[in-house]
């Protein structure tokens, strides 16, 4: 924990202090505060905080694993990440597909959040020893699984019915 870093935080807390007052005062707030007391908001906030989060990581981390434990370029390291960004490609519109389709929210969320659990658990079980394939593998399953989070990430529908179903015409502006 360094200085740099705390000095981040402490300025994102003090951020996020100053942001609700200033949305309680405003005439037509960015973010209207009593969308944050819904139950199913936080959730899809949640869910698209996680998937986010384990997006970054792999794009962030996987190449340079790459680079160091198998003696790869930059740039092929980076052409590795494909797997996870053609599944991601193919799954978000596949998802929103399925979503409006089948008006499925919470089974499609559920079924991709299971699919990418399982893909970063098989993270945790390879090291520099595992065959080259492994992580390629575990990638395209988070790729793919991100039929959920993806759509979260997106902007495409799943949240936007989501928050249809919960927000009274009111709240918006």
């Amino acid at each position: 924990f360094s200085a740099r870093t705390g000095g981040l935080v402490v300025a994102g807390v003090v951020g996020l202090g100053l942001l609700v007052p200033v949305e309680r005062r405003a005439a037509s707030p960015v973010l209207p505060l009593p969308l944050l007391t819904q139950p199913l908001m936080m959730r899809l906030l949640v869910t698209g905080a996680t998937g986010t989060f384990g997006l970054y990581a792999c794009v962030m981390l996987l190449p340079r694993y790459f680079q160091q434990t198998q003696g790869v370029s930059a740039t092929r390291s980076g052409l590795y990440i494909y797997p996870l960004l053609l599944g991601l490609l193919v799954a978000v519109n596949l998802g929103a597909a399925v979503i409006a389709r089948r008006n499925a929210l919470r089974g499609t969320l559920l079924v991709a959040n299971t699919v990418a659990a399982l893909g970063a658990l098989g993270f945790t079980v390879f090291d520099a020893s595992s065959p080259a394939a492994l992580p390629l593998i575990l990638m395209a399953l988070i790729g793919c699984a991100v039929v959920g989070v993806g759509t979260l990430i997106s902007g495409t529908p799943s949240p936007l019915m989501s928050l249809q179903a919960i927000v009274p015409f009111l709240i918006l502006p």
